[in-house]
C-alpha cells in the first residue's frame, strides 16, 4: 500500500478465467505459441504426486505440451520444471528468499526467435500466518 491507502494491485488486470483441458485445447488448436506455462499452487507435491500427474496428461498431447511449470508452497518450497530443449540461465538477482515470509525464483529463457523472456514464481505467506499471536 502507498501513503494514499492504494494497493499496487489495483493497476493490475485481475480478469482470470479458468478452463476445462478441452477448453484449453479448443482456443489454442492450430495457434503458434512462442512459450507456454504452467502454474500449480498446491500443498506438498510429494503426497499429492498422482493428481498432479493426472491434470498433466489431460493438458498433454502430441501437438502440445507446457514449456515451464511452475510449482509453489511452504511445504515443498517453488520450483520451476523446465523443457530440457529449453536455454535458460537463473536469475539470482532477482531471486529473493526470505525464510518463513517470501520465496522466489527466475529464470532468464531464450526462445526459438532468440527473443529472452523472464519466467518466474513467487510465493508469499498467508498475510494472516504474518501476524503475531
Amino acid at each position: 500500500m502507498d501513503e494514499n491507502g492504494n494497493s499496487p494491485l489495483g493497476q493490475v488486470n485481475q480478469d482470470c478465467k479458468y478452463y476445462e483441458p478441452y477448453q484449453l485445447f479448443q482456443m489454442i488448436e492450430g495457434s503458434k505459441i512462442a512459450l507456454s506455462s504452467f502454474h500449480l499452487n498446491r500443498r506438498s507435491l510429494s503426497s499429492n504426486w498422482d493428481a498432479f500427474y493426472n491434470i498433466l496428461c489431460d493438458l498433454h498431447n502430441k501437438e502440445f505440451s507446457f514449456d515451464i511449470i511452475t510449482r509453489c508452497r511452504n511445504d515443498d518450497g517453488i520450483g520451476l520444471y523446465i523443457k530440457d530443449s529449453i536455454n535458460f540461465k537463473v536469475r539470482e538477482d532477482l531471486s529473493i528468499f526470505i525464510p518463513h515470509v517470501y520465496e522466489s525464483l527466475f529464470v532468464e529463457v531464450e526462445n526459438e526467435s532468440h527473443k529472452k523472456i523472464i519466467a518466474g514464481v513467487i510465493y508469499r505467506l498467508n498475510g494472516n500466518l504474518l501476524k503475531p499471536t
